[in-house]
């Protein structure tokens, strides 16, 4: 088993949870500040690299206007899709040991075609969302802050 063959559970709910921040137009920094958190930090809970308590799962879901267990019902069936392709799906993060020169690799979803199941999930959970719960909560941000508007980076010593 390969490390491009093999995804875990808290990645697919992070991109689950991905997937609707997209699809309503909430940057990750306005998502992240919501619950309290860098946006690095809620970056690491999206990709997987950390693991999300029930208290980001539920904060989350309530700034995209769901309820947590549809955003663990949306994972348990791409990751039913995913095991059923032959691709397991692991509880846990493996701790791998790497190399100096892996050490910007990590476990990836398999590729486009795993990426592509991703968005089909979520913009079909979407639309089924849409049709059987009522318009989007107003006052969602759709607008990014620029960096400059946290003023220039200090160059590094």
């Amino acid at each position: 088993m390969t490390a491009e063959r093999t995804t875990f559970y808290a990645q697919i709910v992070g991109q689950v949870i991905r997937g609707r921040r997209d699809l309503q137009r909430i940057g990750q920094a306005a998502l992240a500040t919501s619950l309290g958190l860098s946006t690095s930090g809620w970056s690491r809970l999206e990709t997987g690299d950390s693991t999300m308590s029930l208290t980001q799962l539920r904060g989350a879901a309530k700034r995209l206007g769901l309820e947590p267990w549809t955003i663990l019902h949306q994972a348990d069936a791409i990751a039913a899709q995913l095991e059923a392709g032959g691709m397991p799906v692991l509880d846990e993060k493996p701790v791998v040991e790497r190399k100096p020169e892996q050490a910007r690799q990590s476990l990836s979803l398999g590729g486009a075609g795993i990426l592509a199941l991703l968005a089909g999930a979520v913009v079909g959970a979407a639309a089924a969302a849409a049709t059987e719960a009522p318009a989007a909560k107003e006052g969602h941000s759709t607008t990014r802050k620029s960096r400059t508007a946290k003023g220039p980076r200090r160059a590094r010593k």
